[in-house]
């Protein structure tokens, strides 16, 4: 089972990265298709959700990859929630019915995460730094340099705005709203908070 510690890490992280993404999205109108909104929140195995924050928790603590087990339920988890996740789905299996939007909103996602160094992620310190090695960021080597112009189209629009302060976030009670529209502030208050009850109750983690 991960820590308390990590688990608590992994919420704060989420909560940053769903607040970051929505910042962003509702600025470039990038929130009218996604039917599982807030970002990474709900919907099924979401970030919230069990399966998800164990695999992802357990991870913290093995960031060089020595255990395999855990290496593999981190991997396992990531898996979940990518293939489940309305966002994943458009991003990763893109068509001619995906909308441009839609791929504008998974490169968003893509370079969130990349900023926010992850345990499974690749890590940039910067804009600057991740458009100098995008085909290195990007999963799939030369099979995904089709999501290089979406990638390098966001990082222009972000750049021309100010970065959302998520390192104002530093609880998971009460936090600030960074930018989002109130609406928004309402549902990802009340996940977070939903979701510390099913751990208080079914997982006996006491985090404050």
């Amino acid at each position: 089972m991960p820590t308390e510690e990590n688990v608590k890490r992994w919420l704060l992280e989420t909560l940053r990265h769903t607040s970051q993404m929505m910042c962003y999205s509702e600025l470039f109108g990038l929130d009218k298709r996604n039917p599982e909104l807030p970002h990474d929140i709900v919907g099924p195995y979401n970030k919230l959700e069990w399966p998800v924050i164990l695999g992802c928790s357990l991870g913290y603590d093995n960031l060089d990859h020595h255990d395999e087990d855990i290496y593999r339920m981190t991997l396992e988890s990531v898996a979940l929630h990518r293939e489940h996740q309305y966002h994943h789905q458009r991003w990763v299996g893109h068509n001619a019915e995906t909308a441009e939007d839609e791929l504008r909103f998974g490169a968003l996602d893509i370079i969130c995460a990349s900023l926010e160094h992850r345990p499974y992620y690749p890590r940039v310190d910067s804009l600057e730094e991740l458009e100098d090695n995008l085909l290195s960021t990007v999963e799939g080597g030369k099979k995904g340099e089709w999501k290089i112009p979406w990638i390098t189209q966001i990082i222009g629009m972000m750049k021309a705005v100010e970065r959302p302060q998520i390192e104002r976030i530093t609880t998971l009670w009460d936090f600030p709203n960074i930018g989002v529209r109130p609406e928004t502030y309402e549902q990802i208050a009340e996940r977070m908070q939903a979701c510390l009850k099913m751990l208080r109750e079914d997982k006996r983690y006491k985090i404050s």
